[in-house]
């Protein structure tokens, strides 16, 4: 959590969307396999909210894929034939 939240702190700053209000990790959910983590940050307004809430998804994934890669959960399938 560590590393997400440093990242976290850095992103919002970059982009002009965020106003600078809210910004907060949270841990919503944990199993045995999974954790959820939310991003929350506030903008100006409803469609700057959206849009700052997918660029930073998709920052944190890209995030986590080239410097955690094993922190993202993986499936394994064995295909039979029948």
């Amino acid at each position: 959590m560590d590393h997400l939240r440093t990242e976290f702190e850095r992103l919002p700053a970059e982009t002009p969307l965020w106003d600078g209000q809210v910004q907060v990790v949270q841990v919503t959910n944990a199993t045995e396999q999974t954790m959820e983590v939310r991003f929350l940050m506030s903008a100006k307004n409803s469609g700057q909210a959206w849009d700052l809430r997918v660029h930073i998804r998709e920052k944190m994934i890209g995030y986590l894929q080239r410097e955690h890669p094993e922190a993202l959960p993986k499936s394994r399938v064995a295909l039979e034939k029948e």
